[in-house]
């Protein structure tokens, strides 16, 4: 499977982020997951890590009813 491929499977990853990503890192897009070096899956885990811990979490989520009450 081609990392491009995988990246975009994940939720909220289109063809824009995934080239971003893999360009800061210098992999090419149709690069097989199988033929990444440690020292390259390292480095893709790591900038996921980091990109995902940037984002706020979401402590609560709504119910349906409770989005609907007027604030």
């Amino acid at each position: 499977m081609a990392l491009s491929d995988l990246l975009m499977s994940q939720r909220r990853w289109g063809r824009a982020r995934c080239r971003r990503v893999l360009l800061s890192l210098g992999l090419p897009e149709n690069k097989q997951i199988g033929s990444l070096t440690d020292r390259q899956r390292r480095a893709l885990a790591a900038t996921l890590r980091e990109r995902g811990e940037s984002r706020p979490r979401v402590e609560h989520r709504f119910t349906r009813d409770e989005a609907l009450v007027a604030v």
